[in-house]
């Protein structure tokens, strides 16, 4: 796979003189396409399933339908209230989006009332284009698409094909895959896992059904269910990541095979790869669980009914050979081995050196109570397979040592739920077993370490973090609350550094974290941050701690010498380059109806916004964004008129603020505060001459604003000032 699209990437070094044992040992996992990640440039791609139609080969509906584009309201309106005390969703979401269809259609919205504007059909490339206005606060994105004509002969109500939709900020470049601040992002950490990301769980047929390399989802297809593996590779290359894959349950050894050889002929060459048969097939609330389950049943009602002879049921010393779960976890390993080997096979044809330089097989199981199966599973192994073959075909023994607040009182305060997490990472170090053969005995993360160290892999964890989901509403704001407290550093660095990495029990090796980034509900408030705009939560600050990774709290420079004239319809702008403490990644151009466009540091400093109001001109901004994400202030745009720059300094300060902010200006007029999508937050007349003004702001959320003076004939020089 040839990656065409040109991105900017930053590789941030760790910090010279920590700890070398717990650099590049913290990886991150993705959440589901389509949720506050906001990955693709193009949203059509996380669509709903197409509603009221048939579909064609491609996913594209043959009549008439409705789709919802995103649903990103705080959970749970449905149920009756709102868990986020902040309803709090990124502000990028809003704005103004850019469709495309081949085809004709009337567009209306059934949802939150979103605009459609600007529609357009051209005749000779079939192609209808059109705006589609997402204010903040309209969340649920659904339209209905009527009178449909796939072409300029076709019938009515024949569907439409090639649905794009371009996010704010993004209407510029229709050929990039990622979102740059996406791709910023995902760039702090070694290892990527997909699991979410490629829509693993409860995916799979039913058995003894079968998942075949035709079956997968493809870059093609109208809508992702999942995220194609061209994309896990896509976003692997231009990252120069590895990459931590779950193999389909149902997967035959045909697609097996199919998988290696596509990462192997396009996946860059320093990747490695780790993988899992699955996601937590010990989970009987995963279909996956089922399917594993039931072929295991089958392998063994086989040899009892006359056919082939089975070792899933052997009796191996340890656990009863009658346990159903047994047979589970005798299969995992099993189909663990056989996959790695077709793995390795593919990479190192003819002798096994890819094993663990390329090739990282994971056995990843329930640590909760659970620690006596890996041991048994794991003797059953090596009594099948010869002894030592278990470090032979494992690179790590994995769990999920999740943190949580069980136990804590119904009404909680944050500070009380963060204590009861402290509680209970010391409870999840568990114990060593009793005695070196009562294998039953051994407990939490110092028990799953033993049964590495014996069997002599590695101990990991696939997933980690704080866990105060589960579904129910009780206290929920606080559990909130509590994940973006400033304690939430401290429970991290405790569980992860003290109890994990630095546990001489332990001698934790890679961390997945779950996830990168996600909504706060009920169910969980897993991301490590709620938008990919503001990479300073506690929770990655101790991430950034114990990496070792430099967090960068500076943003860049203002762009300079903004400039915005007409040609024809077309408005272009021009500017020159910001610095940066460490580097700057790329500019995101906008104007007072939110983001419109990303030029790559890399690129001309230059953009054109086709049929741009020339009236309009005055409101245009650049800022720059740096690899941590941060953004920049703006200065003024010059749209022909000369402006004395000596004449309307501004300066703005505390910054950081928390409350009130005390403004300075040498030229009054009217001072407007915007928020990060241009939308006005505040607005105050000071009269038009100098002085200085105390703006109470308490009424802001946390976030990023910007203070300018606007004043006959012109306006000032933009400040970034800072919420918290």
């Amino acid at each position: 796979m040839n990656v065409k699209i040109l991105y900017v990437i930053l590789f941030l070094a760790p910090v010279s003189g920590l700890c070398q044992s717990t650099i590049d040992k913290i990886g991150i996992g993705l959440e589901h396409i389509g949720g506050f990640g906001m990955e693709f440039t193009d949203a059509s791609k996380t669509m709903r399933p197409f509603e009221g139609t048939s579909l064609d080969e491609n996913g594209y509906p043959r009549s008439d339908f409705r789709t919802v584009i995103f649903d990103a309201r705080p959970c749970c309106p449905w149920l009756g209230s709102i868990d986020d005390p902040d309803a709090f969703v990124p502000a990028l979401m809003a704005g103004t989006y850019k469709l495309s269809f081949n085809g004709q259609a009337t567009i209306t919205s059934i949802g939150d009332p979103v605009q459609i504007q600007n529609k357009k059909y051209d005749a000779i490339t079939n192609l209808t284009t059109a705006d589609v206005v997402v204010q903040k606060g309209n969340w649920l994105v659904y339209l209905a698409f009527a009178n449909t004509k796939r072409t300029e002969a076709s019938a009515t109500n024949t569907g439409v094909t090639n649905i794009r939709l371009l996010r704010p900020g993004y209407h510029n470049r229709p050929g990039d895959l990622f979102r740059q601040e996406f791709i910023n992002a995902v760039s702090h950490f070694p290892v990527i896992r997909f699991m979410d990301f490629v829509d693993t769980n409860n995916t799979n047929p039913d058995f003894p059904g079968v998942t075949e390399w035709a079956d997968r989802v493809l870059p093609s297809h109208a809508m992702l269910r999942g995220a194609p593996w061209e994309y896990v590779i896509e976003l692997a290359n231009i990252t120069q990541k590895d990459v931590w894959i779950n193999i389909p349950v149902a997967a035959t050894d045909s697609y097996v095979q199919s998988l290696a050889h596509l990462l192997k002929d396009n996946l860059h060459q320093d990747a490695v790869i780790y993988f899992e048969y699955s996601n937590e097939v010990w989970n009987p609330g995963f279909t996956q669980y089922d399917y594993n389950l039931a072929a295991a049943k089958a392998e063994i009602q086989i040899e009892i009914d006359g056919g082939a002879a089975t070792t899933l049921n052997n009796d191996a010393g340890q656990c009863d050979r009658n346990d159903e779960t047994l047979w589970g976890g005798r299969r995992y390993v099993k189909r663990m081995k056989e996959i790695g080997d077709i793995f390795i096979e593919t990479f190192s044809p003819g002798n096994r050196s890819s094993f663990e330089t390329k090739i990282r097989p994971v056995f990843s199981w329930q640590i909760g109570g659970w620690i006596p199966y890996y041991s048994c599973v794991l003797t059953w192994f090596e009594n099948v397979y010869g002894g030592g073959s278990v470090k032979e075909h494992f690179y790590g023994l994995a769990g999920a040592a999740y943190v949580n607040a069980d136990g804590a009182a119904a009404n909680a305060t944050p500070a009380q739920l963060l204590a009861t997490m402290i509680s209970n990472s010391e409870a999840g170090r568990g114990k060593k077993r009793d005695t070196p053969t009562s294998w039953t005995t051994g407990e939490g993360k110092i028990g799953m370490a033993e049964i590495a160290d014996i069997f002599q892999i590695k101990p990991l964890q696939y997933e980690t973090g704080p866990d105060n989901g589960g579904g129910s509403a009780t206290n929920v704001r606080n559990r909130i609350k509590a994940n973006r407290a400033p304690g939430m550093k401290d429970l991290l660095l405790h569980d992860l550094g003290t109890n994990w990495f630095n546990d001489n029990l332990i001698h934790g090796d890679l961390a997945m974290y779950f996830v990168l980034c996600s909504s706060y509900t009920r169910y969980g408030s897993w991301g490590a941050t709620e938008e990919l705009e503001n990479m300073h939560t506690p929770k990655l600050k101790a991430i950034y701690e114990l990496a070792g990774i430099v967090e960068d709290n500076e943003g860049p420079t203002f762009p300079g010498n903004v400039s915005a004239t007409m040609s024809g319809t077309d408005a272009i702008l021009t500017w020159t380059e910001a610095t940066d403490n460490v580097a700057v990644t790329h500019y995101r151009i906008s104007d007072n109806t939110g983001a419109l466009a990303t030029v790559l540091a890399s690129e001309d400093l230059t953009v054109t916004l086709p049929d741009y109001p020339a009236a309009n001109l005055g409101n245009l901004k650049v800022t720059a964004v740096d690899a941590q994400n941060n953004v920049s202030g703006f200065n003024s745009v010059t749209t022909g008129i000369e402006e004395d720059q000596a004449d309307n300094v501004l300066s703005v300060f505390p910054n950081p603020f928390s409350d009130s902010v005390t403004v300075m200006f040498n030229r009054g007029g009217r001072l407007v505060i915007t928020n990060m999508l241009g939308q006005e937050v505040f607005r105050k007349y000071v009269g038009k001459s100098a002085g200085r003004i105390v703006l109470p702001l308490q009424h802001l959320p946390d976030g990023v604003f910007y203070v300018e003076m606007i004043y006959d004939g012109g306006r000032s020089s933009g400040r970034r000032i800072v919420k918290r």
